[in-house]
């Protein structure tokens, strides 16, 4: 083995979501020597984080802005949803990072280090070396959240965001848009709108499917939304967040010694995207296993999988009906039990209750293409 420089009991990679909540975790519950490493240079707005007020996080009193009120709108129907226990809830990646930053920089046992490539991780008998452009680093455990690669030909998240301001107060701020379903043939498109003030927002395009789309024809799409529901209204762009999530669960080759966190760990909801209250469930469990000397893994949600994978299987063969199901989904339950499955919370009646709202002989054809694909 190679001359090591750096010991440390746990190496995390990557300072993104999955890493801050895991850090934040380990810090709070136990004495390891940890390193962070990061590739970014500096840790600036790159995103927008939205995520519901339960279950309650550290960053659910830290929030940037709030909504008592989501819509989900398709033609000519509207579904207005509204709870007073629960908030949707916003806050931007640099506010995130800052938060997570400071509570790094106030424990003694972690170091966190910006702009460093991670070329290699190599699991030895008993450690793990972690070979970086200028340094090598020598680990009893690594979590690794970097992302694995978009595979070809399967079903994508995909969306393209602006925050624009006008002169004019247009935005309702109390209420967030979730769905505007576009009329687009054989995809699942719709518009994605955050009211920050009366006349600032953010405007995202999202579609679900399998072709990744130029920039230029998200920007289009956003265009023209504005220019259709908000005529002789002169904007002005700011910030643009893009991102891609995939709509499939990955097979993990996690080791005894290097565990992968985050999208490539299957933290974020195939069939949403959401994956913010994940992040903070997963940490927790994998360092309930750290501390018992446990084996170092995440549970999968069995029920949640199943059901995920109908769904996904619905919009793949069904696009054009997917305004129709997520109207049926929001229109017939309430709230409550809406967030409890978003964020798999809810119990075996709840799970009930939304099957048998949702339409079923399309719902039965993509359940035996689940089980014919899986036979």
């Amino acid at each position: 083995m190679d001359k090591i420089n750096n010991y440390f009991d746990i190496v995390i990679i990557g300072a993104g979501l999955s890493g801050i909540t895991l850090i934040l975790e380990l810090i709070k519950r136990t004495n390891k020597k940890i390193l962070i490493l990061e590739k970014k240079e500096k840790l600036l707005k790159d995103k927008n984080w939205c995520f519901w007020s339960y279950p309650k996080n550290i960053f659910t009193n830290n929030y940037d802005f709030k909504w008592n009120k989501i819509e989900i709108k398709s033609r000519e129907n509207s579904v207005i949803k509204s709870s007073e226990k629960f908030s949707y809830l916003n806050i931007s990646s640099d506010k995130l990072y800052n938060l997570g930053l400071n509570k790094i920089n106030k424990s003694k046992n972690v170091t966190i280090l910006l702009n460093q490539n991670v070329k290699e991780i190599k699991e030895y008998e008993e450690k793990v070396r972690i070979k970086c452009d200028k340094k090598n680093y020598i680990s009893d455990l690594v979590f690794d959240s970097r992302p694995i690669p978009i595979k070809r030909n399967k079903l994508i998240q995909h969306f393209y965001g602006i925050e624009v301001k006008c002169k004019k107060s247009i935005f309702d701020t109390k209420k967030a848009i979730l769905m505007d379903f576009q009329n687009d043939q054989n995809t699942v498109h719709f518009m994605y709108i955050l009211p920050f003030s009366r006349n600032k927002a953010l405007i995202e395009t999202t579609y679900f499917s399998k072709k990744i789309y130029p920039k230029k024809k998200y920007i289009s799409d956003i265009k023209n939304y504005l220019k259709k529901n908000f005529p002789n209204i002169i904007f002005k762009s700011s910030f643009i967040e893009y991102g891609k999530i995939p709509m499939y669960s990955s097979k993990l080759n996690n080791n005894n010694k290097i565990i992968k966190i985050g999208t490539s760990n299957n933290w974020i909801r195939s069939s949403t995207g959401y994956g913010f209250q994940n992040a903070f469930r997963n940490s927790k469990e994998l360092v309930d296993n750290l501390i018992s000397n446990k084996n170092i893994s995440i549970r999968s949600k069995k029920l949640t999988y199943f059901l995920d994978e109908i769904f996904l299987i619905f919009i793949e063969k069904y696009p054009e009906d997917s305004a129709l199901f997520f109207h049926r989904f929001f229109l017939k339950l309430k709230l409550e039990t809406i967030i409890r499955f978003l964020t798999d919370s809810y119990n075996f009646l709840e799970m009930l209750k939304i099957v048998l709202i949702l339409p079923k002989t399309k719902l039965l054809i993509s359940l035996i293409f689940f089980l014919k694909k899986n036979d």
